[in-house]
Parts: structure tokens; C-alpha cells; sequence
């Protein structure tokens, strides 16, 4: 197999098992009659080699064989230099005889004028980056003697772009330096470089970053890379001598600090994760993206501990990476194309927030998928175990409602989940539920959150009736629909009357049941609270309840309020505040009632310029 194409498809499907024939096609900018040509070439070259193949399904391409037992084959292989390669034996040539004619690098590399035209203008260009100076004639190409500094970025630069082409998986692999290259290659820069000693320095670097920072496996490869050509600078030779002799990690470590080095390098080392400024700036983002989910979610989901700290890690162990892998993002493109779709608005908050801190980072796209996938996973984990009211609907009686019942609660274990047949169904019943599935189409009662499914299709794909109902909380929360059904707008009244603090209490009692919190035995509760102990709580404020829970449905929370003041026991009240609690889900929102209700100038103020919008800011936690 010649074609250079189809020997970096190869080392592409080694290091991801699987591809899209499509990711494939634009990867590498052919068509899909060159691609197929090219699947005929591959596979004959693989039937060469041993028992390996590829095979297309589903528009999918499968490595079929051992990719460790290939890779070893291919580095062994000197007849058939990739591009980078190429680079690396024209630069140490250079470097050598300071000119050589062109018609000799066509005889020793076996290429065409035009692919060693090629790779010579993308040497320069290595050259010009470095600031040094490449002379390219008719005849041949030539170097002035160069700077052992320039030497060493310029060589480092073409490793870095070979590495990027096998991949991190293929390195892990091989796991060691000598199979990265081919035979000739690596012989050449073990002689010049002593680049063998690079396999200790990656095991020691990845044991110290793994122990105290994150670093992708990729960084500390690169990382690894320079340290060890830049242990050959002559202002290292010492420290190149004590290193090859050296046996442990720690002191590795504390020698490394010494290196000589340009500035890049400097930047690049371990010590830079562990900058205040770095940390300091992902902080700041993981806040303020909590705080854009907060607000896309009307305050119902904050991002967790774990999550952030997720979030965090991933952010500084990416973002300073030198590699973008351009398969990488194209397969986040396909795969997770129809989850942005779903949760568009999600995405376009995580896209915001990441473009507003770090725009000017090489991974930018990179992170905003990776954060959108972080993010999804956990909300999956939060819908599992969210405490939500679902209520299951069958036509067929009790029996088929019963089943889904309880496959149901096989898989949501903190879901309060009840089950009525079809005939005993009404509004005021369906009000009570955050979730209802139904065998039966319902829609005539014009519930939101109501998602109609066969009952066959329920129990037979737990995956399924899972998406669905993720979907529906994602969109009712999008609505502040799910706000724990606690407090929301419609729970709120303004500019109400009432002749006396019984008939405000009942309408409290009144609005709970109307929004589904509570039976009629709740509101005899309320009355009988109210006989025994005042609810009176100062500052224009009353906050009844029940003498327990029973006669509670779900936790709620209502908002009354008076523009004239409700005369209670000779204290004026303009805000009466009823609660069903049946759980401790209330408190974070009544804790922030009351410290907002003991500043006066506050409440006075409130009482002028009232609004569902404003009471809802203002005390929804």
C-alpha cells in the first residue's frame, strides 16, 4: 500500500476502532468513490499482513483484528516513510551536509517531485516559525548552521505533528518511543538525540501529573517529547548524564526543574496547571455558568459540587492543548447533533459561557462539546433520582396501570408513582402530577407535562420511556413548570380582599387545593391551626398551616396578597403565605420569605409595587 492516504486512514481507525464512513470522506477531503477504492487498497494490504480487515456496516467502518500486533508490523516497515517522517530524515540530512540536492531526496525517499515539492514548503514553513532560514533552489535545498536552541523546536515541531497523526491511543499502545517511528527514523534520532530515554521520562511525568494535576495523556506525551529533546541542549549535559542514570521519580522531578529551556517549554510545565491566576479564572467560570443554568432553568437546577469539580477538571486538563483533533470534533458533531437539537437552549448557554472566557483557546469547540456531554450525563443521574409525581393512566383497568407503576419505580427510586384507570381521570386529579403517562390519549384535559405512550413500547424499552420523560422535565423546566411544585406563578395572587383573617386563611387553603397540594382535610387542618395557635408572624406577614400533614398531597407554597391590610388581632396583614409540607423541600423557600419579610423598608415597599413576577424573584430560592 503506497498511498500515504490510506495509511493515515489506517493509523485513524486503529486509534478509534470505529468511524462514519462520512467523518471519514471529509476528513480526509475525498469523495465516496475515492473512498472506496480506498477500502479495496487497505484491505488488500491488511490480507498481507495477517488477520486483519476492515468492514463497512451501518455507514460505520470496523477495524476487525489485533491493532496491537499491527502497529508493531507497521513501524517495522522502512520501505514506506509517512510525510512527517520524510521531514524528520530531510532536517537531520540538513543538519549534517547543510545542502542537498533534491534529486537525491527523490531517490532516497521514493516520492515524486511533486510530494517531495510538498513536504520541502511545509519544512520551510516549520523554518520560518522558528525563525530560521530554509534556501530552497532548482537543485536542492540548504541551511546555514543553526542555533541548537532553533534546532530543537524545529525537530520537536515535526515530532509533535507525526504524534498527532498515530494518536494517543496508538502511543499508549506501543509504549515505547522505538515503536513510534519507523526502524530507520528512530535509529537516526537515537543516535543524534538519545531519544530512548524519553519512555522513563513519560512514565515519570504521567506518574507525577496523575498524582497532582490534570493533564491529559496527550500534554504529558508532549511534554515528555520536549523535555527529552531538550535534555541534548549543551547547556543540559549534565543534567542529561544524572537523568540516564537516574532510578527514581522524585528526583527526577526535582532535576527537571533545572532544565534549560526557551520560554515555551517553561510555559509548558507542570508547574502551570497549579497557577491561582488559571484556577482562579476557571472558578469564575464554573460560577458563572451555574448561574446561566440557574436562570435558563428559573432557579429549579443548580449545578452540583460534583458536577462543577467535573467540569473544572476537565477545563484544566484541556485547555491548553496543543492537539485538535479534527475526527474528534467531527464524530461530537454527528453523534451529538440531535441532543442539541433536543436541548437547544441548554447548549447555546454552555456555548455562550465558553466562548465569553476562553475564546481565544485552540479547543474551544472542543470543551463546549465536552462540557454539553458533562453536563447531559449529569442531568440523566438528576432525573433518576429526582423526587417527582408520576402518575400512570391505562385504559385496559387497574392491572396494565399497575405493571407500568412498577416498572416504572424499578427505575426512578425516589419518584412517588400512582397509577388510575381512565375512567376515574379529571383536571383537578391530573393537576397533581409533574409526570403523566398514558396509554390513552388524554389530551383533551390540556396537560403540559402529559406524554402518551403504548403501553407495549413502556415495558418493553426502559432506554425509551427514560428519553421521553427526560425530554418532558427538561421542557417543563425550561417553563419553570417543575419548580419542585413548590412556588410558581400561578400559586401567587395579587390585590386580593377579604373581610377578616378566616376568610384570608381559607382562600389560602383554597388556592393549595385548587393547585393540587391538598384535600379537604388539609384545609379543616388549616382552620383548627389557626383556633389553637396565631399564625401571625410580624411585619405584615401571616404564614398558615396545618396541624400535621394529613390531607397533603405534594409540598406547596401560596402567596396572598392584601392591597388593604387584614386586620389580625390588631395587627395589620398584607401578605398571608399558606403551606402543605410533607417533606423539608419547602424550607429553602420559606427560609428566604422570612429573612426578606424581617427587613421592613422591604416588605412596605413590596406592598406598594407588588407583582407575581417580583414576589417570584424575590423569594424563590
Amino acid at each position: 500500500m503506497k498511498k500515504e492516504r490510506q495509511l493515515r486512514i489506517l493509523y485513524t481507525l486503529l486509534s478509534y476502532k470505529k468511524l462514519n464512513v462520512d467523518v471519514i470522506t471529509k476528513a480526509y477531503d475525498i469523495s465516496r468513490k475515492t473512498w472506496e477504492r480506498d477500502f479495496e487498497d487497505i484491505n488488500l494490504f491488511l490480507s498481507k499482513k495477517g488477520q486483519f480487515r476492515i468492514i463497512e456496516k451501518n455507514n460505520s467502518i470496523h477495524f476487525i483484528g489485533s491493532d496491537i500486533n499491527l502497529l508493531e508490523q507497521l513501524q517495522l516497515d522502512d520501505s514506506f516513510l509517512l510525510k512527517e517522517e520524510r521531514l524528520i530524515y530531510i532536517f537531520m540530512i540538513l543538519l549534517r551536509d547543510l545542502h542537498i540536492a533534491k534529486s537525491q531526496l527523490i531517490d532516497d525517499l521514493d516520492v515524486s517531485m511533486k510530494i517531495l515539492e510538498n513536504d520541502i514548503n511545509e519544512l520551510r514553513n516549520i523554518f520560518i516559525q522558528n525563525e530560521a532560514n530554509l534556501s530552497i533552489d532548482s537543485r536542492g535545498i540548504k541551511i546555514s548552521n543553526i542555533q541548537k536552541d532553533k534546532e530543537i523546536k524545529i525537530l520537536i515541531d515535526i515530532i509533535i505533528k507525526h504524534l498527532s497523526l498515530k494518536q494517543v491511543y496508538s502511543i499508549l499502545k506501543l509504549n515505547s518511543i522505538e515503536k513510534l517511528f519507523s526502524s530507520y527514523i528512530y535509529k537516526s534520532l537515537e543516535k543524534k538525540y538519545n531519544i530512548s530515554i524519553y519512555n522513563k521520562i513519560f512514565i515519570w511525568t504521567l506518574e507525577h501529573a496523575s498524582n497532582q494535576y490534570n493533564i491529559s495523556n496527550y500534554e504529558i506525551i508532549i511534554l515528555s517529547i520536549k523535555i527529552t529533546l531538550w535534555l541534548n541542549h549543551p547547556n543540559n549535559k549534565e543534567l542529561m548524564i544524572a537523568i540516564v542514570s537516574l532510578n527514581n521519580q522524585r528526583d527526577f522531578y526535582e532535576l527537571v526543574k533545572k532544565i534549560y529551556c526557551t520560554e515555551k517549554l517553561k510555559l509548558f510545565t507542570i508547574n502551570h496547571y497549579s497557577n491561582n491566576n488559571f484556577n482562579e479564572e476557571i472558578d469564575l467560570f464554573t460560577e458563572y455558568l451555574n448561574k446561566q443554568i440557574k436562570k435558563l432553568f428559573k432557579s429549579n437546577i443548580n449545578l452540583n459540587k460534583d458536577i462543577q469539580k467535573r467540569i473544572k477538571d476537565h477545563i484544566k486538563s484541556n485547555l491548553d492543548s496543543t492537539n485538535i483533533d479534527e475526527i474528534i470534533l467531527a464524530e461530537y458533531n454527528r453523534n451529538l447533533s440531535q441532543y442539541i437539537n433536543t436541548y437547544t437552549e441548554l447548549w447555546k448557554v454552555i456555548k455562550d459561557c465558553v466562548a465569553k472566557f476562553f475564546n481565544d483557546s485552540k479547543v474551544l469547540k472542543l470543551i463546549q462539546y465536552e462540557i454539553f456531554i458533562h453536563i447531559l450525563v449529569w442531568f440523566d443521574t438528576y432525573i433518576y433520582e429526582l423526587e417527582i409525581n408520576i402518575l400512570t393512566i391505562c385504559i385496559g383497568g387497574m392491572g396494565q396501570s399497575a405493571m407500568i407503576k412498577n416498572h416504572l419505580a424499578s427505575m426512578y427510586r425516589n419518584a412517588k408513582i400512582e397509577n388510575i384507570a381512565f375512567s376515574n381521570i379529571n383536571k383537578q386529579v391530573l393537576k397533581r402530577y409533574d409526570i403523566i403517562i398514558s396509554a390513552v390519549d388524554i389530551s383533551e384535559f390540556k396537560i403540559e407535562n402529559f406524554i402518551l405512550m403504548p403501553l407495549i413500547l413502556i415495558l418493553k424499552s426502559k432506554n425509551e420511556i427514560h428519553k421521553v420523560i427526560t425530554e418532558t422535565i427538561y421542557k417543563n423546566l425550561l417553563g419553570g413548570k417543575m419548580q419542585n411544585q413548590i412556588l410558581k406563578k400561578e400559586n401567587i395572587l395579587i390585590n386580593q380582599k377579604a373581610k377578616d383573617k378566616n376568610e384570608a386563611i381559607l382562600q389560602c387553603a383554597n388556592l393549595l387545593k385548587s393547585q393540587g397540594y391538598i384535600e379537604d382535610e388539609y384545609i379543616n387542618s388549616m382552620i383548627e391551626r389557626e383556633k389553637k395557635f396565631s399564625v401571625y408572624i410580624g411585619n405584615y406577614l401571616a404564614i398558615p398551616h396545618g396541624l400535621d400533614q394529613k390531607g397533603v398531597i405534594k409540598d406547596g407554597i401560596v402567596v396572598i396578597h392584601y392591597k388593604e391590610p387584614i386586620d389580625y388581632d390588631s395587627n395589620p396583614v398584607n401578605f398571608f403565605i399558606g403551606i402543605a409540607a410533607k417533606s423539608n423541600n419547602h424550607m429553602d423557600i420559606l427560609s428566604n420569605i422570612a429573612e426578606k419579610m424581617m427587613e421592613l423598608d422591604f416588605v412596605e415597599e413590596l406592598i406598594k409595587n407588588p407583582s407575581e413576577e417580583r414576589i417570584l424573584e424575590e423569594f424563590n430560592f
